[in-house]
């Protein structure tokens, strides 16, 4: 243990990490609505859709990566204390694909294969959401110390 242990008096969530999460939730909205307003000009309703789930499941992996990137000091011990973050982030986009290509699960789904355009811009919406997020971390910390 590397820290001491919480005040028993002190409130289990800060308002101050309440805030910092709501705020990464509305930056992961934001993309969201930005790809909600360029595919809906651009694919039928059923790609729109898996485009969507798409940016969802790509953004809340990079939430992920961001807060788990905030854990430790040094690259080394952050991604070492859990070497099964990969196996999962690696599971979670493999089930991700083959959900938006099977033809089973897209009918289930009521999704549509995607184009190359659209994993293009969930790529890029979920790596703005990353962005985003961390930026926003990176802010708090710096107003914290500053």
């Amino acid at each position: 243990m590397q820290q001491p242990p919480r005040d028993i008096a002190a409130p289990l969530l800060a308002w101050q990490h309440m805030v910092l999460a709501a705020a990464q939730g509305l930056c992961v909205l934001a993309c969201v609505g930005l790809g909600q307003w360029w595919a809906s000009a651009r694919m039928d309703e059923a790609a729109t859709r898996a485009l969507l789930f798409a940016t969802l499941v790509v953004a809340n992996a990079g939430l992920i990566l961001c807060v788990r990137a905030d854990g430790a000091r040094d690259k080394a011990s952050r991604w070492a204390r859990n070497p099964i973050l990969f196996w999962i982030m690696g599971l979670n986009m493999a089930v991700l694909v083959l959900a938006l290509h099977i033809p089973w699960a897209l009918q289930a789904l009521h999704f549509a294969p995607l184009p190359a355009e659209g994993w293009a811009m969930v790529l890029a919406l979920g790596l703005l959401s990353a962005i985003g997020a961390t930026g926003l971390r990176w802010l708090t910390v710096r107003c914290q110390l500053g």
